[in-house]
Order: structure tokens, then C-alpha cells, then sequence
């Protein structure tokens, strides 16, 4: 099957609910991947309450910060993957992620797994990495009130200075 990167493309960018792995794989987070100058970002749009579900965090009104980042930026509005292109030989895209909770950065690679119909996000340092499984988010989990015009954004990282 021929596989190009303007197909990789399309599977990436959306909105994508980020699960916990330490609480049950409930939903914790909602983001979105969109494009700017040929590179796609991830940026953080809401968080959800661990025992309801419910929105508890947004863009429109931030709360919760990352306080292992210089600065204690707000969470949502900010990117904290970054600057990943499309790898033909690995068929992935690859960038940068920050963990909000330790400041540190990995590498990153991002793909779509049709068989399960989700993002599949991994983080690596080193040849160690973990991968996180992302449903797409559907108006019911995410809001259209929640959700942004990818074509109006630019490059806002939740680590400043990390390129």
C-alpha cells in the first residue's frame, strides 16, 4: 500500500482525548494537533474532573498550572508537544514532548493506529519509551465550545525555551 505523508497528515491532526494511565485510562485531558509552517504541535484545550468527568479546567478559563515549568504557566492554552515531522522511514512524526509534571522533555513520536482508531502518542528517552493510546474526541466528550480554528494558531509552548 503507498503510503504518503499528506495521508499521514490528515490521521494526525484533530482532537484527541488523552487518557490516564494511572487512573483506569479515564479520560483526563483533551488537545489538539494542528499545523503551523509544516511542523504540528499538540496544544492542551480542557481537563477533565478525575471522578466525574467533568470539565473542570479550560482555555477560556485556566486553572491548573505546570508547576515543574519556569514561569508556572497555565496547562491549557499551550502546546507541550512541539515541531513534529513527518519521518518517512519511521512513518511516523517525530518532535519533542514536555511532562508538566517533572519539566523534563523527551522525544516524541506520533502516529494513527487505524486497526485501533486512535493517536497513538509514545515518549522515549533513550531506546525507553511508553506509548499512550488517544480516542478521538467526540462532541460529547469535548465541546464545540471547547474546541479551537486550527487555522488560526500558532506555535505556544508550555516550555518557552525548549527548542
Amino acid at each position: 500500500m503507498f503510503f504518503s505523508p499528506l495521508f499521514a497528515d490528515s490521521q494526525i491532526a484533530g482532537y484527541w482525548l488523552i487518557p490516564d494511565d494511572e487512573n483506569d485510562g479515564k479520560i483526563q485531558s483533551a488537545a489538539l494537533i494542528y499545523e503551523n509552517g509544516g511542523k504540528y504541535y499538540c496544544r492542551m484545550l480542557v481537563i477533565y474532573d478525575e471522578n466525574t468527568g467533568k470539565i473542570i479546567d479550560t482555555i477560556s478559563k485556566p486553572v491548573e498550572r505546570a508547576k515543574a515549568i519556569a514561569g508556572n504557566p497555565y496547562l491549557c492554552g499551550r502546546d507541550f508537544i512541539w515541531d513534529l515531522v513527518f519521518n518517512p522511514a519511521k512513518k511516523r512524526f517525530v518532535g519533542k514532548v514536555v511532562d508538566p509534571d517533572t519539566g523534563k522533555i523527551y522525544k516524541c513520536e506520533v502516529w494513527y493506529n487505524a486497526q485501533k482508531k486512535c493517536l497513538v502518542v509514545r515518549g522515549e528517552l533513550f531506546i525507553f519509551g511508553k506509548n499512550e493510546y488517544w480516542p478521538e474526541a467526540t462532541e460529547e466528550k469535548l465541546p464545540t465550545s471547547e474546541r479551537l480554528n486550527p487555522e488560526n494558531l500558532a506555535p505556544n509552548l508550555l516550555l518557552q525555551n525548549a527548542r
